[in-house]
């Protein structure tokens, strides 16, 4: 079950990227999020499957939507001659800016901290006073 959910979350994260770099999220922060999925615990992979499934439906598919009206070339070709104010143009803008907006916090799988030996709960205690106060 945990191997699907890894496998979508692959699937997801690979098919956004190049939708999200283009709206300006940065390469580290992008891979980040999965820099520590192998050795996540159940939870974590579930909440980082519902984080970007949240994305995927939301954000990534209108910009998507919006991308695919038209080819690379075209929307190149809008930038080159600087067609700013077409619709198409603009709808974009605004809806890569919503997808770089969900990726200002991003959910990062929490790295297994290392056991640490625990201190003895008496060393804690404040020292008492010789009148025993």
């Amino acid at each position: 079950m945990v191997g699907e959910v890894l496998q979508v979350i692959q699937m997801m994260h690979s098919e956004m990227k190049p939708l999200t770099l283009e709206a300006g999220v940065s390469v580290e922060k992008y891979e980040r999020i999965l820099e520590h999925v192998s050795e996540a615990s159940d939870e974590d992979i579930r909440f980082l499957e519902g984080w970007l499934r949240d994305i995927y439906d939301g954000a990534y598919s209108l910009a998507d939507k919006v991308k695919s009206r038209h080819t690379d070339i075209t929307w190149k070709r809008f930038q080159e001659f600087g067609f700013t104010t077409l619709t198409e143009v603009v709808l974009l803008k605004e809806m890569l800016r919503g997808l770089k907006h969900k990726w200002r916090k991003p959910y990062h799988v929490r790295k297994p901290k290392a056991t640490t030996k625990r201190r003895n709960p008496l060393h804690l205690q404040p020292k008492q006073t010789e009148s025993g106060i």
